[in-house]
């Protein structure tokens, strides 16, 4: 809602928003302007989206990572519930999939033949059938940490799913909807990480190196704080 709630003096900051569209319906546009004065710093989380922003505001436009990159993984390590994970008998390959392609069943099947591994699937509202062992209906945010903490592999096409993929070292591959890229493509981008896009010829690999990885996070991360230390106190 813009923080349009609470003293008209308090500071109002963003901190890596996503905006989720291209465009700006032009009935939406003065509101905007008139919501964006209101903040004394702004920050996104796609860089896409920072020159449509820029087009409703004199004030500098931040772009940020996920705050959940903000932890380290031994905080959501303390808060994952295992106790779903701990029922899957084997090594599992965990999904987590907002958008179906349509050859992602071949290449699950596939998948399962050249590894062993059981597919286990959280299922969501999408009721396109996903090849796999074993649906997992019952997931809160600590399940879903779990089930991603014990997984031999991950793959998603959600956000989320991806960021947690990576702040838990996970072989993971991200399926990439075509029509709505910008959210996974930029983690993909910023940690270089572009050979973890998955398509129907892709060939599985469970070796990945973090190195890099951890390194750019750490800048990041001491970037982040620095945005936030110096917008909290009004620097």
């Amino acid at each position: 809602f813009f923080l349009q709630f609470g003293a008209k003096d308090a500071r109002r900051i963003s901190y890596a928003a996503s905006v989720g569209v291209k465009d700006v319906p032009k009935e939406n546009e003065d509101r905007l302007r008139k919501y964006l004065l209101d903040f004394d710093c702004l920050s996104l989380r796609e860089s896409a989206s920072k020159p449509l922003i820029e087009k409703y505001t004199d004030k500098t436009v931040n772009v940020h990572m996920d705050p959940s990159f903000l932890m380290n993984k031994s905080h959501w390590e303390e808060i994952a519930d295992e106790s779903i994970a701990n029922t899957i008998k084997g090594p599992y390959i965990l999904l987590y999939l907002i958008y179906r392609p349509k050859w992602i069943n071949e290449a699950l099947k596939r998948l399962k033949k050249e590894t062993g591994c059981k597919i286990v699937l959280i299922k969501n509202r999408n009721f396109t059938p996903v090849f796999c062992d074993k649906n997992v209906l019952n997931a809160g945010p600590r399940e879903f940490l779990g089930l991603i903490k014990n997984a031999k592999m991950v793959i998603s096409s959600s956000f989320h799913g991806n960021v947690f993929s990576m702040i838990f070292e996970k072989p993971f591959y991200s399926v990439v909807n075509p029509n709505a890229p910008d959210r996974i493509m930029e983690i993909i981008n910023l940690f270089g990480m572009k050979d973890r896009l998955l398509n129907e010829n892709t060939k599985f690999d469970f070796n990945i190196d973090y190195t890099d990885m951890k390194a750019k996070l750490k800048s990041e991360q001491e970037r982040s704080k620095d945005y936030l230390t110096s917008a909290i106190e009004g620097k």
